[in-house]
């Protein structure tokens, strides 16, 4: 007995001064950090561009850049043209940003460069906050390596979205908020007061997460000096819009919210189930100190509640798990196993699990639609249609890009909320596509205006039909009513010549 508790005194020595061998300083931390992120982020990019893909991923980037470079032409915006029959245009900060990069350096290169610069900041305002905090450099250096290898991150920061806009300004917000100086707190002030812009999910979670510091640090009255200004503009500009502007929720869309809390499930990002376990793991591990940090599990619980009303919420609450989930890592670390090889094992599996859910994501964001095929087959409608005002029938995930490249009027996109009679329009496109009634379908196309058809191999695979001859493709080989005008790399236009 007393030769194992000798032994055992001895390992603690021998892996004290292991920790004492390895002291991480805060400028080597935040070097690792810079070099890491801009690592990740850059990967996508450089990846497709071996593979001869050097336009930028996404969908939603093709609106951003549209109406970025409608605000580079200096007009303003009231409405969306392009989207049939017009839709409301609501002010993004991150239109009018991406606007003033692309008239530098272009469109192309500014919805991947801005997003990208945006990423670095992020992560470096991360580390910033959590130091400001006095979280010790080893749990914040690990929180903020969970937090740029997440997959909600990456998809952030790699594709041009108002949302990496949107957490770098959070961020920068909560850093000047804890600066103890007047002109900083005026700054933090006129950050957050951007927040309502971005849309009301984005204004609740700043709120929830700079109160949750301003009680810890007793700085409620500096808070409420911030945040009773922006309440009061919240009110006056998002009140007027909701009401004028009721948004309406599709029926054809269903969330499966597995797949937006857990990355892997579904199309969504989503947080690694790795450290979702770890997440978890330190409630447990942090609930004696309950008394003190019950603010912690109240925001955190009300962040996962937003969630089912309002997607956003997760990109708030993913900073939360980033934190709580370093603490259970450093946890396992420092924790004394009898077995070092099952230590050692436990570690290798969240690393890589954390690890797979990252590179999953990566390798999606190469492969990631659109092609230089579709821009191609887009561009080419755009340039030999004979009339702008004639409309196009597609799948709505297309309707972006062919908004983008061919500036035509698209019949629907992904943009529901505020379309005109968005469920109606699904109704009626999924009606026409699954006709096999060339008088019914030809009268319904002319009164909606519709004169060219663009059919790629996705809806040809399942995304709408799953036969050769199923529903309108039948249709289509009809001389008299429909024209085969552009058939390449999987890509056909039809031109509707018989109305």
């Amino acid at each position: 007995m007393a030769e194992k508790s000798k032994r055992k005194n001895e390992n603690k020595k021998s892996a004290a001064k292991g920790s004492e061998k390895f002291k991480l300083s805060k400028f080597h931390a935040v070097l690792f950090i810079v070099i890491i992120s801009a690592a990740i982020l850059a990967f996508p990019h450089l990846m497709r561009y071996f593979f001869s893909n050097d336009i930028f991923p996404g969908d939603i980037s093709y609106y951003n850049a549209r109406i970025a470079e409608s605000f580079s032409e200096n007009e303003v915006m009231t409405g969306d043209t392009l989207s049939y029959g017009g839709r409301p245009y609501f002010f993004d900060p991150y239109h009018e940003i991406l606007a003033a990069t692309a008239k530098t350096v272009g469109i192309n290169q500014a919805s991947k460069l801005l997003p990208y610069i945006f990423g670095i900041l992020s992560a470096l305002l991360f580390f910033v906050i959590l130091d400001k905090m006095k979280v010790s450099v080893k749990i914040n250096f690990l929180a903020t390596l969970i937090f740029i290898s997440s997959p909600l991150f990456i998809e952030s920061f790699v594709f041009s979205k108002s949302i990496s806009f949107a957490i770098f300004l959070f961020l920068l917000g909560l850093y000047l908020f804890t600066k103890n100086n007047w002109l900083m707190n005026l700054a933090s002030l006129i950050v957050f007061l951007s927040m309502p812009l971005f849309g009301i999910a984005h204004t609740i979670a700043s709120a929830m997460l700079v109160y949750l510091y301003a009680k810890r640090y007793n700085k409620l009255k500096r808070f409420s000096a911030i945040f009773i200004p922006i309440l009061i503009f919240s009110i006056v500009y998002l009140l007027p819009l909701t009401l004028s502007y009721p948004a309406e929720s599709p029926s054809f869309i269903t969330t499966n919210y597995f797949s937006v809390f857990i990355a892997g499930i579904g199309s969504q990002s989503g947080i690694s189930v790795f450290v979702i376990i770890l997440f978890l793991i330190a409630f447990f591990l942090t609930w004696e100190f309950k008394k003190s940090i019950w603010l912690f599990y109240a925001v955190t619980l009300l962040l996962i509640a937003g969630v089912f009303l309002d997607v956003t919420f997760i990109y708030y609450l993913n900073i939360i798990v980033s934190a709580f989930a370093a603490v259970t890592m450093y946890f396992l670390a420092k924790s004394q196993w009898e077995v070092k090889l099952i230590k050692n094992m436990t570690h290798l599996v969240l690393i890589c699990g954390i690890l797979f859910s990252t590179v999953n994501l990566l390798y999606s964001t190469i492969s990631a639609e659109p092609n230089h095929a579709t821009m191609e087959a887009m561009q080419w409608l755009g340039y030999h249609s004979n009339g702008k005002n004639s409309a196009v029938l597609s799948h709505y995930s297309n309707g972006f890009w062919l908004e983008y490249w061919s500036e035509m009027p698209v019949f629907m996109d992904s943009m529901f909320q505020y379309t005109k009679n968005s469920n109606e329009r699904y109704n009626l496109s999924e009606e026409i596509f699954s006709s096999r009634d060339l008088k019914k379908t030809l009268s319904e196309l002319s009164s909606n205006n519709i004169k060219y058809i663009y059919i790629d191999q996705k809806m040809k695979e399942g995304e709408v039909w799953s036969k050769p001859d199923e529903g309108m493709l039948l249709l289509l080989k009809d001389n008299q009513s429909f024209r085969n005008i552009y058939d390449y790399n999987g890509n056909e236009i039809w031109e509707v010549i018989s109305q």
